[in-house]
Protein backbone atom coordinates (compact mmCIF):
# COMPACT_ATOMS: atom_id res chain seq x y z
CA UNK A 1 0.00 0.00 0.00
CA UNK A 2 1.03 3.33 -0.45
CA UNK A 3 1.10 4.32 2.99
CA UNK A 4 3.32 1.55 3.83
CA UNK A 5 6.01 2.51 1.42
CA UNK A 6 5.87 6.05 2.13
CA UNK A 7 6.02 5.95 5.80
CA UNK A 8 9.33 4.00 5.41
CA UNK A 9 10.07 6.67 2.90
CA UNK A 10 9.26 9.61 4.71
CA UNK A 11 11.24 7.97 8.10
CA UNK A 12 14.56 8.21 5.66
CA UNK A 13 14.05 11.77 4.01
CA UNK A 14 13.36 13.35 7.65
CA UNK A 15 16.65 11.77 8.54
CA UNK A 16 18.39 13.57 5.61
CA UNK A 17 20.30 16.26 6.95
CA UNK A 18 18.03 19.40 6.79
CA UNK A 19 21.41 21.35 4.71
CA UNK A 20 20.83 18.41 2.09
CA UNK A 21 16.84 18.96 1.73
CA UNK A 22 17.11 22.17 1.42
CA UNK A 23 20.49 21.54 -1.26
CA UNK A 24 17.46 19.37 -3.34
CA UNK A 25 14.96 22.09 -3.05
CA UNK A 26 16.91 25.08 -4.50
CA UNK A 27 17.93 22.49 -6.85
CA UNK A 28 14.12 22.32 -7.73
CA UNK A 29 13.73 26.03 -7.86
CA UNK A 30 16.55 26.44 -10.82
CA UNK A 31 14.32 23.54 -12.89
CA UNK A 32 11.09 25.20 -12.61
CA UNK A 33 12.78 28.57 -13.38
CA UNK A 34 13.91 27.15 -16.47
CA UNK A 35 10.65 25.37 -17.59
CA UNK A 36 7.86 27.78 -18.93
CA UNK A 37 5.03 26.29 -17.17
CA UNK A 38 6.07 26.69 -13.68
CA UNK A 39 8.43 30.38 -14.10
CA UNK A 40 10.33 32.46 -12.28
CA UNK A 41 7.46 33.14 -9.80
CA UNK A 42 7.72 29.37 -8.83
CA UNK A 43 11.11 29.32 -8.26
CA UNK A 44 10.88 32.66 -6.43
CA UNK A 45 8.46 31.24 -3.98
CA UNK A 46 10.90 27.73 -3.73
CA UNK A 47 13.64 30.33 -2.66
CA UNK A 48 11.81 32.21 -0.11
CA UNK A 49 10.29 29.55 1.28
CA UNK A 50 13.21 27.75 2.30
CA UNK A 51 15.13 30.98 3.10
CA UNK A 52 12.36 31.70 5.48
CA UNK A 53 11.61 27.72 7.31
CA UNK A 54 15.43 26.78 7.37
CA UNK A 55 15.95 29.25 10.32
CA UNK A 56 12.67 28.02 12.34
CA UNK A 57 13.81 24.20 12.27
CA UNK A 58 17.43 23.96 11.64
CA UNK A 59 18.46 25.47 15.67
CA UNK A 60 18.24 22.38 18.08
CA UNK A 61 17.90 24.09 21.95
CA UNK A 62 18.98 23.01 24.69
CA UNK A 63 16.58 22.80 27.70
CA UNK A 64 17.65 22.71 31.41
CA UNK A 65 18.22 19.09 32.80
CA UNK A 66 17.10 19.37 36.20
CA UNK A 67 19.09 16.08 37.17
CA UNK A 68 22.43 16.49 35.11
CA UNK A 69 21.06 15.05 32.15
CA UNK A 70 21.11 16.96 28.42
CA UNK A 71 18.07 17.61 26.65
CA UNK A 72 17.63 18.96 23.17
CA UNK A 73 14.38 20.32 21.41
CA UNK A 74 14.14 19.61 17.73
CA UNK A 75 11.90 19.68 14.89
CA UNK A 76 11.10 16.40 12.58
CA UNK A 77 8.57 16.05 9.94
CA UNK A 78 4.89 14.99 11.15
CA UNK A 79 4.18 12.22 8.12
CA UNK A 80 2.47 12.22 5.04
CA UNK A 81 0.99 14.98 3.78
CA UNK A 82 -1.91 15.27 0.89
CA UNK A 83 -1.42 18.18 -0.90
CA UNK A 84 -3.73 19.07 -3.16
CA UNK A 85 -5.45 22.84 -4.83
CA UNK A 86 -8.37 23.16 -6.96
CA UNK A 87 -8.10 23.66 -10.98
CA UNK A 88 -7.92 27.73 -10.97
CA UNK A 89 -5.70 28.41 -8.64
CA UNK A 90 -2.09 30.31 -8.72
CA UNK A 91 0.91 27.51 -9.86
CA UNK A 92 3.49 29.07 -7.73
CA UNK A 93 0.77 29.11 -3.90
CA UNK A 94 1.25 25.16 -4.90
CA UNK A 95 4.71 25.15 -5.11
CA UNK A 96 4.85 26.89 -2.11
CA UNK A 97 3.11 24.33 -0.25
CA UNK A 98 4.80 21.46 -1.65
CA UNK A 99 8.05 22.91 -0.55
CA UNK A 100 7.41 23.44 2.71
CA UNK A 101 6.00 19.75 3.65
CA UNK A 102 9.49 18.49 1.84
CA UNK A 103 11.57 21.00 4.08
CA UNK A 104 9.93 19.91 7.21
CA UNK A 105 10.91 16.23 6.71
CA UNK A 106 7.05 14.71 5.23
CA UNK A 107 6.72 12.91 2.28
CA UNK A 108 3.98 14.07 -0.48
CA UNK A 109 0.83 13.08 -2.23
CA UNK A 110 -0.27 15.35 -4.73
CA UNK A 111 -3.89 15.32 -5.98
CA UNK A 112 -4.97 18.01 -7.98
CA UNK A 113 -7.61 18.32 -10.96
CA UNK A 114 -4.48 18.31 -13.57
CA UNK A 115 -3.07 14.92 -14.07
CA UNK A 116 -0.27 16.28 -16.40
CA UNK A 117 0.67 18.93 -14.07
CA UNK A 118 0.89 16.74 -11.00
CA UNK A 119 3.44 14.55 -13.19
CA UNK A 120 5.65 17.16 -14.43
CA UNK A 121 5.82 18.45 -10.79
CA UNK A 122 6.63 14.68 -9.72
CA UNK A 123 9.01 14.58 -12.14
CA UNK A 124 11.04 17.81 -11.73
CA UNK A 125 11.19 16.75 -7.92
CA UNK A 126 12.65 13.54 -8.83
CA UNK A 127 15.39 15.25 -11.29
CA UNK A 128 16.26 17.53 -8.55
CA UNK A 129 17.31 14.60 -6.43
CA UNK A 130 13.73 13.57 -4.09
CA UNK A 131 13.49 10.15 -3.07
CA UNK A 132 11.06 8.44 -5.39
CA UNK A 133 9.17 6.89 -2.46
CA UNK A 134 8.70 10.18 -1.12
CA UNK A 135 6.33 11.93 -3.59
CA UNK A 136 3.18 10.22 -4.77
CA UNK A 137 0.37 10.70 -6.92
CA UNK A 138 -3.58 10.19 -6.36
CA UNK A 139 -6.00 10.54 -8.73
CA UNK A 140 -8.54 13.85 -7.22
CA UNK A 141 -11.45 11.45 -8.27
CA UNK A 142 -9.74 9.61 -5.21
CA UNK A 143 -8.90 12.43 -3.29
CA UNK A 144 -12.04 12.06 -0.24
CA UNK A 145 -11.71 8.29 0.20
CA UNK A 146 -7.88 8.60 0.31
CA UNK A 147 -8.38 11.02 3.31
CA UNK A 148 -10.69 8.53 5.02
CA UNK A 149 -8.97 5.25 4.37
CA UNK A 150 -4.71 6.77 4.75
CA UNK A 151 -3.11 7.50 7.37
CA UNK A 152 -2.08 11.26 7.12
CA UNK A 153 -0.63 13.85 8.98
CA UNK A 154 -2.42 16.79 7.19
CA UNK A 155 -3.96 18.23 4.11
CA UNK A 156 -2.65 21.07 2.31
CA UNK A 157 -5.30 22.92 0.05
CA UNK A 158 -5.34 26.24 -1.90
CA UNK A 159 -8.80 27.03 -3.42
CA UNK A 160 -11.97 27.83 -3.04
CA UNK A 161 -13.33 28.06 0.35
CA UNK A 162 -16.52 25.39 -0.54
CA UNK A 163 -13.74 22.66 -0.86
CA UNK A 164 -11.64 24.02 2.68
CA UNK A 165 -15.12 23.17 4.79
CA UNK A 166 -15.25 19.88 2.65
CA UNK A 167 -11.83 19.01 3.38
CA UNK A 168 -12.25 20.50 7.36
CA UNK A 169 -15.18 18.03 7.81
CA UNK A 170 -13.36 14.77 6.10
CA UNK A 171 -10.97 15.25 8.51
CA UNK A 172 -12.96 16.25 11.61
CA UNK A 173 -14.75 12.58 11.11
CA UNK A 174 -11.80 10.57 9.91
CA UNK A 175 -10.66 7.52 12.01
CA UNK A 176 -7.31 7.43 13.18
CA UNK A 177 -4.12 9.79 12.99
CA UNK A 178 -5.60 12.81 13.91
CA UNK A 179 -4.49 15.29 11.38
CA UNK A 180 -4.89 19.10 10.57
CA UNK A 181 -6.14 20.75 7.33
CA UNK A 182 -3.45 23.87 6.28
CA UNK A 183 -5.36 25.91 3.95
CA UNK A 184 -4.93 29.15 1.66
CA UNK A 185 -7.76 31.13 0.86
CA UNK A 186 -5.85 34.34 -0.68
CA UNK A 187 -5.60 33.58 -3.99
CA UNK A 188 -3.38 36.91 -4.96
CA UNK A 189 -1.27 37.78 -1.44
CA UNK A 190 -0.84 34.28 -0.25
CA UNK A 191 -1.49 35.77 3.58
CA UNK A 192 -1.43 32.41 5.01
CA UNK A 193 1.65 30.38 2.62
CA UNK A 194 4.24 33.50 2.74
CA UNK A 195 3.75 34.06 6.56
CA UNK A 196 6.97 33.55 8.75
CA UNK A 197 6.49 30.99 10.67
CA UNK A 198 4.26 28.97 7.47
CA UNK A 199 6.88 25.62 7.63
CA UNK A 200 6.08 25.39 11.56
CA UNK A 201 2.67 23.96 10.31
CA UNK A 202 4.29 20.66 9.25
CA UNK A 203 6.36 19.61 11.93
CA UNK A 204 6.20 18.01 15.67
CA UNK A 205 8.26 18.77 18.29
CA UNK A 206 10.97 16.33 19.65
CA UNK A 207 13.06 16.23 22.64
CA UNK A 208 15.96 13.81 22.92
CA UNK A 209 17.56 13.41 26.46
CA UNK A 210 20.81 12.05 27.51
CA UNK A 211 21.47 10.90 31.01
CA UNK A 212 24.67 9.28 32.13
CA UNK A 213 24.86 10.40 35.49
CA UNK A 214 23.12 9.12 38.81
CA UNK A 215 19.71 10.23 40.15
CA UNK A 216 20.20 13.88 40.95
CA UNK A 217 22.87 14.19 38.85
CA UNK A 218 25.74 13.04 41.55
CA UNK A 219 27.95 10.47 39.61
CA UNK A 220 29.48 9.18 42.49
CA UNK A 221 26.44 7.70 43.48
CA UNK A 222 27.31 5.32 41.15
CA UNK A 223 30.03 3.55 42.54
CA UNK A 224 27.77 2.99 45.58
CA UNK A 225 27.42 -0.61 46.01
CA UNK A 226 30.05 -1.79 43.42
CA UNK A 227 32.56 -3.34 46.43
CA UNK A 228 36.14 -2.32 46.42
Amino acid sequence: MVKDIMKQAQKLWNDTLLEQRSEYLLKWANLLASQAEFGSLSAQMVDYQVQQGFPLINDRQLMPGPTGESNELYSAGRGMFLVSAHEGAPIEGLIGQICSVLLAGNSLVLSTMQPSLMMDIKSSLLAAGIPENVVAITPYSELELFIKTQEIAGVAYIGEQKMINTLDSLLAYKEGLLAQLIFEADLVNFSTITAPDYILRFISERTRTINVTAVGGNATLLALGSGD
